[in-house]
């Protein structure tokens, strides 16, 4: 992304991790942006529910959530929002 480091205190990305190929290099730039806090929220959809959505990647579990976090950041607070996975990484 076309910012500094720690440009933003709280970056948001909702319904759009599930759908890109590199998802930990993704998450990287958001931390690497985020002065204090990033805020994910993931959808909770089945693969075998698939739709005409382009997901690349499903989160049906919090260990599959867990799993995609890189490893410093796998104690994040993960908590189900509604119908879908809410991820708060402080940085």
């Amino acid at each position: 992304m076309p910012f500094d480091d720690k440009s933003f205190d709280v970056v948001t990305c909702s319904h759009v991790l599930e759908h890109v190929v590199d998802f930990e290099k993704c998450l990287l730039e958001l931390i690497r942006v985020a002065r204090r806090q990033v805020v994910i929220v993931l959808p909770r959809q089945r693969e075998y529910r698939y739709v005409a959505d382009l997901h690349i990647r499903f989160f049906p579990y919090e260990y599959n959530v867990r799993a995609a976090l890189p490893r410093e950041f796998r104690n994040s607070k993960i908590e189900l929002v509604g119908g879908d996975w809410g991820i708060e990484i402080n940085t």
